[in-house]
């Protein structure tokens, strides 16, 4: 935890994906944090990778129940942290393309916003090889799709 009892953003980011993973609601995050050394090369070098200044920090895969639109989120302390320029501009785009963009002030108020949308469920998410298919422990052979690689899903 950080001075004064707040969590940090990254705490409050990680609080928040495994509260959506309890939940089945899949997700991943997008690593749009700068290292340390050399920021200018490092910079042109993610640059080159398609990388995006103001990317929001977690994208959640299903759409909207309530609106059926794609949901980005970006974190933030409780108190005492800004939406910088680049977000605010990356918030523009996402949502000129149909996106929900949520900026959520800590945990509890991203949770509120996906209550929000409709993602709530009480049915804890199962992890399988193929959603209608029996679990990898019930099958014999697992299936493999084209490039040899063992097709998974998420189920809710």
């Amino acid at each position: 935890m950080a001075k004064l009892g707040l969590p940090t953003e990254h705490e409050e980011q990680s609080f928040f994906s495994q509260w959506l993973t309890l939940r089945g609601i899949p997700h991943f995050a997008v690593d749009n944090e700068w290292h340390r050394g050399n920021a200018f090369a490092m910079q042109k070098w993610r640059e080159k990778q398609g990388f995006a200044p103001g990317a929001p920090d977690l994208v959640i895969i299903p759409l909207a129940p309530k609106n059926c639109r794609p949901v980005a989120v970006e974190m933030k302390r409780q108190k005492g942290s800004q939406h910088r320029p680049t977000q605010k501009r990356m918030m523009r785009i996402l949502e000129h393309y149909g996106w929900t963009y949520v900026l959520a002030k800590g945990c509890d108020a991203a949770i509120e916003a996906m209550i929000d949308l409709g993602f709530v469920t009480n049915k804890p998410a199962t992890f399988t090889e193929n959603a209608n298919e029996p679990k990898t422990s019930q099958r014999k052979d697992p299936k493999v799709s084209k490039g040899g690689r063992s097709r998974r899903y998420f189920s809710a």
